[in-house]
């Protein structure tokens, strides 16, 4: 949908008002004002940046880097490095502390910005008193134009609530104490974060999974190799599982009920079985329930206006992210989709610049962000990227693609990979393009996905991502050049590979 120019003759307090401050919200309130908009930034918290900066993406890969220097530590004997395993002492204190100065000196940054832009920057809990008026503590704030980045929480188990020592990720997050046991139900990517994080440091880990592997929703291949990486570290994985109870012990362990489901049914996802055959148990000090975030859509007021929400709480919206309400927009964790930092970034780029091209203030009107090009990462030991389509997911849309191959090769013939003492592989999904999606011939492939599990994977995605959005043919992309050595010339040799022209491999 092209947006349509808006006239309006009602004088408001401000152009923009945005409702959250996490990545959508304030990505949407800076690029406004850089447009010249007059912008209100509404948020509940003392401090700016939402869960991801707060709660979220900083704080836990503050985590992750401290438990990657530590294995790092472990593992220096294979360069004849002696370093005595029970001499390394971690001081929680000092590590949290080192934490939260990271994402203090990340907010005092943002919240420089916005003062910088001149952003109204208003405090409280917001509510809607109409489709132009926001409502915080006593004050009404008039816009013309309002933006709902509220967010998302983590889902809770009914029969699994969070209390005590059974913690969601913001729990976790402030624990600093490393537990002795830890089990974790979920299989994405705060699961597997959150058992890198507690494994590195010590802790006995044991992951339930709803399905045969985590990250069940991509690339197969991937998504076991994160797996294998992770069970060689020490964690243990328990596949098709459920936990069906959590006893609280007297000197404050949990007792785990769980049984496991046969390779046809796949767990259950509705809440405990009533079938005690093969019932298992575990004891654990913490139980880390990770199995999804649920949109934060229940703003009071909201039923004051035309926007909708689909059957699962998300705000219904068109490509841009503008609800039937056409003054209001949503962005980040409450749209369907991957509940991504930098999915949020590009959807408030883009509702900025479509309001501001309804101004006239912006001659090219602006792009939605293409969904199947958004990258997903995991920053577990073994890193899990991600962008585009599996194989599978390609060849079900043969309105789009025909032709749909698959090209994977092994990380391990990578010298820097060698060197990291790490593994991995690489799977690259090529096609051809219909008439209907802008296929120049049958003559010309195109990258279609990119699926790597392997060291640092999630610096090289990005480049991926370029060729995919871009659809740049095959033939090219094979043409460029890596640096060597480097763990990013593997998709330079894969993309080879791809093209029917492989060096290092056959």
């Amino acid at each position: 949908m092209t947006p349509v120019k808006a006239a309006s003759t009602r004088t408001y307090d401000y152009e923009l008002a945005v409702i959250g401050s996490g990545p959508g919200g304030y990505s949407t309130a800076l690029r406004a004002a850089e447009l010249g908009l007059k912008v209100a930034l509404v948020e509940k918290d003392p401090h700016l940046g939402g869960t991801c900066l707060n709660r979220g993406c900083i704080p836990t890969k503050a985590l992750l880097t401290a438990a990657h220097a530590r294995r790092n530590m472990t593992q220096a004997d294979f360069w004849g490095i002696a370093v005595d395993p029970s001499s390394i002492s971690l001081d929680t204190a000092a590590l949290h502390e080192r934490k939260r100065s990271l994402v203090s000196s990340m907010v005092s940054g943002l919240e420089r910005l916005v003062k910088a832009r001149k952003i109204a920057r208003i405090q409280g809990t917001a509510h809607l008193l109409g489709p132009h008026t926001v409502g915080v503590k006593d004050r009404r704030i008039e816009a013309d134009q309002i933006v709902l980045a509220l967010g998302s929480q983590p889902v809770e188990l009914p029969w699994l609530p969070f209390g005590g020592p059974i913690l969601d990720s913001d729990m976790a997050l402030a624990e600093e104490s490393i537990p002795g046991r830890v089990a974790i139900v979920g299989s994405g990517a705060i699961a597997l974060e959150f058992a890198t994080y507690w494994s590195s440091l010590g802790s006995e880990v044991t992951v339930f999974l709803r399905k045969d592997r985590p990250l069940s929703h991509g690339d197969k291949r991937t998504a076991l190799a994160v797996m294998r990486g992770l069970a060689r570290s020490g964690i243990r994985f328990i596949p098709r599982a459920q936990v069906t109870q959590a006893v609280l012990l007297p000197d404050s362990r949990l007792d785990l009920s769980y049984g496991q489901s046969d390779s046809r049914s796949q767990g259950q996802a509705d809440g405990p079985s009533d079938d005690p055959s093969h019932e298992q148990s575990l004891t654990v000090d913490r139980l880390l329930v990770a199995v999804g975030r649920a949109p934060r859509t229940d703003l009071p007021g909201l039923d004051l206006t035309q926007v909708h929400l689909d059957p699962h709480g998300f705000v219904l919206t068109d490509p841009y992210g503008r609800t039937d309400q056409g003054n209001i927009w949503a962005v980040g964790d409450i749209r369907a989709g991957h509940q991504l930092a930098h999915r949020a970034f590009g959807q408030g780029i883009a509702v900025a610049e479509s309001i501001a091209f309804d101004r006239g203030l912006l001659s090219r009107p602006p792009r939605p962000v293409d969904e199947h090009s958004v990258p997903q990462v995991v920053y577990s030991e073994i890193e899990y990227a991600s962008v585009g389509y599996t194989k599978d997911e390609g060849m079900a849309r043969p309105e789009e693609f025909f032709d749909v191959q698959e090209t994977a090769i092994p990380l391990l013939s990578n010298s820097r990979v060698l060197m990291e003492q790490a593994s991995g592989n690489l799977t690259l999904v090529t096609g051809k393009l219909t008439a209907r999606k802008g296929g120049q011939g049958a003559d010309t492939v195109y990258l279609l996905g990119a699926h790597i599990a392997g060291p640092r994977t999630s610096e090289m995605i990005a480049e991926a991502q370029q060729i995919i959005a871009n659809r740049i043919p095959l033939h090219l992309a094979a043409s460029l050049i890596h640096p060597h050595p480097t763990i990013s010339e593997s998709l330079g040799e894969a993309l080879l590979k791809a093209d029917g022209r492989p060096l290092h491999l056959r």
